[in-house]
């Protein structure tokens, strides 16, 4: 009787997943096409089951983008960087962050060149964002604002970078420790009435830590009400999960009261399987903030033959086991024609389980 009662325990639970599979949503990262031919664009996206697009492009490229790929029953979402922001940097290259050992980002290069990282503690930078972003969120039929590099510095870069830049980065190293701007030490000081730079461990500082953490929290809980304001959804791209964001990049994201996140499970950057994807995933469900559903982001290029990546359905059935909502593919126009008939097959198989 026991046995029967755990079997159809077991049945219901599998009905369960398979019900939440079949409602999946299933997005890509991109931007404008370069051909500028949008009905193409989008069907290819539609033929294969896409049902979204955070793009990277301007205000009225997206409003060119959303009548036609709502046409194909694509979502379109403002993908957009807000702390990496070389536009607001080059009006006030004051407003660059500096690290540990008091180095601005106006002469100290931060691994790229495109790395133009403000501080979030300067008023200045709060009202440039919010004024920058505006025009997308007053945008007709944009499903939401998705933020991107809303983070500082990487202090800590995935393991397989590491040989690309030269270094080892086992801890945080001053260099690389950022968040250390004149406004910022001035605003902690008079907070908790001592520089964090005299600690023996600076490292081991948790008020230090936290006041970075909240510094990047206030800046979004200000884009989230000037965004629902409009009446869309925030959305975002962080880490891989919260506890490794707070280490990596100083971004407390599970605070964040995010409709969707779209958690950077690149796997190959991390020399992991697909087994990893589901185990972040599991991760970001319990520690992001509550109603914020989880979406993998995966990298295509992670997925290559011979690699330890495993493939593009491994990775998506690990991320759905776990709880995942469906997933974003960094970038669906990376994509080879083989792996586009593997999404294709992947996506029909899950739309089909009821």
């Amino acid at each position: 009787m026991m046995k029967k009662h755990l079997f159809m325990m077991l049945c219901m639970f599998m009905m369960c997943v398979q019900g939440t599979f079949g409602q999946a949503r299933f997005l890509t990262w991109g931007g404008y096409p370069k051909d500028g031919n949008l009905d193409k664009y989008f069907k290819e996206m539609h033929d294969v089951g896409l049902d979204g697009i955070l793009a990277n492009s301007s205000v009225e490229n997206l409003k060119k983008m959303i009548p036609v790929a709502n046409k194909y029953g694509i979502e379109v979402h403002a993908w957009r960087e807000i702390l990496s922001n070389g536009a607001i940097a080059k009006k006030h290259p004051e407003w660059l962050d500096y690290n540990r050992l008091g180095q601005s980002m106006m002469h100290k290069k931060a691994y790229v060149d495109y790395y133009k990282f403000l501080n979030p503690i300067i008023p200045g930078v709060q009202k440039a964002i919010l004024k920058q972003l505006e025009p997308y969120a007053e945008i007709e039929g944009l499903a939401s604002i998705s933020l991107d590099y809303c983070r500082y510095v990487d202090a800590i870069l995935p393991t397989t970078l590491w040989k690309k830049y030269d270094i080892v980065q086992d801890k945080v190293y001053p260099e690389w420790d950022y968040g250390y701007h004149p406004a910022m030490i001035k605003a902690f000081e008079e907070a908790y009435s001592y520089d964090p730079r005299n600690q023996a461990d600076v490292n081991g500082d948790e008020q230090w830590a936290q006041f970075r953490f909240d510094a990047v929290t206030h800046l979004v809980n200000q884009i989230e009400t000037m965004v629902r304001n409009h009446g869309k959804e925030l959305t975002a791209s962080p880490f891989p999960t919260p506890k490794m964001s707070r280490r990596m990049v100083y971004q407390d994201w599970g605070k964040w009261n995010l409709d969707r996140a779209y958690p950077m499970i690149y796997n190959g950057f991390y020399n992991q399987g697909p087994e990893w994807v589901g185990q972040c995933v599991a991760d970001c469900v319990k520690d992001a903030h509550q109603g914020t559903a989880i979406y993998a982001g995966l990298y295509i290029a992670s997925f290559k033959k011979g690699t330890k990546g495993g493939t593009l359905t491994q990775a998506v059935h690990a991320a759905l086991n776990a709880g995942a909502k469906g997933f974003a593919l960094f970038t669906f126009g990376s994509m080879s024609n083989q792996q586009k008939k593997e999404l294709k097959t992947l996506i029909r198989s899950i739309k089909d389980e009821k």
